[in-house]
């Protein structure tokens, strides 16, 4: 069976983001997927994360991939924060949407001593 060498670059930038994935090329053979990723690896972005190329060998003519597949969604939980005059910091409200935790914040923003803010739990 005929094969060819798929060449890819993917990393993360960090921890908490997807990786990015970039198809290079395919290759009739797996030397000519090295010499691009030496041509490849002094180029800009790619300087900076030269051990993330790969290089896949794939038989011509038959299914890699053979099961489905499925989603996963992500749904980010919100906080709302209040910071008195002294800087002491205190979660109010927790577990909220992020429309509702931005509307609790205007709701709020003009009472008393304090400054409240939302954000994203991690």
């Amino acid at each position: 069976m005929k094969t060819v060498f798929l060449l890819q670059h993917a990393y993360e930038r960090t921890p908490d983001t997807e990786e990015q994935i970039k198809v290079i090329g395919v290759y009739a053979t797996k030397g000519d997927a090295e010499d691009a990723i030496e041509r490849l690896s002094k180029q800009p972005g790619f300087c900076d994360f030269p051990e993330h190329f790969e290089i896949g060998e794939f038989e011509l003519g038959r299914d890699h991939w053979e099961e489905g597949f499925s989603t996963e969604y992500y749904t980010p939980i919100w906080d709302v924060w209040a910071e008195d005059s002294t800087g002491m910091l205190s979660r109010i409200e927790s577990g909220m949407t992020e429309n509702e935790a931005l509307q609790f914040v205007r709701d709020h923003e003009l009472e008393g001593a304090y400054t409240y803010f939302a954000m994203e739990r991690r």
